[in-house]
This record gives C-alpha cells, sequence and structure tokens, in this order.
C-alpha cells in the first residue's frame, strides 16, 4: 500500500514536471559519484531540478524516459557512458551533471 502510494506520488510529480521546467533525478545506490552528486544537485534545486529517493520511481522510468524530465543517475558497466569520461579523469563531475540535466544559466 504505501509503495503504490510512493508510485502515486512520483507519478503526479513527474506530470507536473512535463508541463514546467523541472527535472526529477533519480539516483541508484551504487552510484559511484552519490555524495558529490548530491551535494551539487541541492544547489541546483533552485534552477527546477529535484531529487527523488524513492526506489519506487524506477517503476515509472519506462514510462518517462523519452523526455528529458525523468533522470536516473546509475553506472552501468554493460554500456559505455558520460560517467566513464569522469571515471578516467577527463570530465569533472559537474560538467557531466550539467550535460546530463542540461541545466540552463
Amino acid at each position: 500500500m504505501n509503495e503504490e502510494r510512493s508510485v502515486r506520488g512520483i507519478a503526479g510529480k513527474l506530470n507536473m514536471s512535463l508541463n514546467g521546467k523541472r527535472r526529477l533525478v533519480y539516483m541508484a545506490e551504487d552510484f559511484f559519484l552519490k555524495d558529490r552528486a548530491l551535494n551539487i544537485l541541492k544547489k541546483l534545486e533552485d534552477k527546477g531540478v529535484e531529487i527523488v529517493d524513492d526506489p519506487a520511481a524506477l517503476e515509472l522510468y519506462r514510462m518517462y524516459e523519452f523526455c528529458d524530465k525523468f533522470i536516473v543517475l546509475s553506472e552501468s558497466e554493460q554500456y559505455g557512458s558520460i560517467w566513464n569520461y569522469v571515471k578516467k579523469g577527463m570530465i569533472s563531475p559537474e560538467e557531466a551533471l550539467d550535460a546530463v540535466l542540461a541545466v540552463e544559466e
């Protein structure tokens, strides 16, 4: 029951995001930059970025992956990603998050 309520609450936030400029961000538990990314994302809250820390959000991801309003930060060894550039030191975590979120100044 709580999980269903949680999914409905997140779905409501996503629906509001689709109509505005807000973006919801979920970070996987094993995301290697989680602490640093949380600090960066908190600074972006006034620019419409909201952190969702409920794993139930992943149930809705497939419904919203077509848009840029729901972003999941995770690391996959199976596929290459922007996080590989961060690990190699080619770009900073801030640059990677700016690219992923496409935050406008």
